[in-house]
């Protein structure tokens, strides 16, 4: 009987660290696309500010923006 509480044991060790470490790594690939998509948007905005820009600057119109 000690045999098997040992391997339980044993295997509920490897279980808790088991979820533990697939917790770590679900909450770093959550932080790793928050910051991946916002710097992808952070991007976009740039590149449309950037034709909005050149847009306003070939048409001689200055906008400010309203917010």
């Amino acid at each position: 009987m000690q045999a098997d509480e040992e391997v339980a044991s044993r295997c509920e060790t490897v279980l808790n660290t088991t979820m533990a470490e697939m917790d770590i790594y679900h909450t770093q690939k959550v932080e790793d696309f928050a910051s991946l998509a916002k710097e992808h948007l952070d991007g976009e905005i740039e590149f449309y500010e950037q034709v909005k820009s050149k847009v306003s600057h070939h048409l001689g119109i200055e906008r400010t923006p309203s917010v």
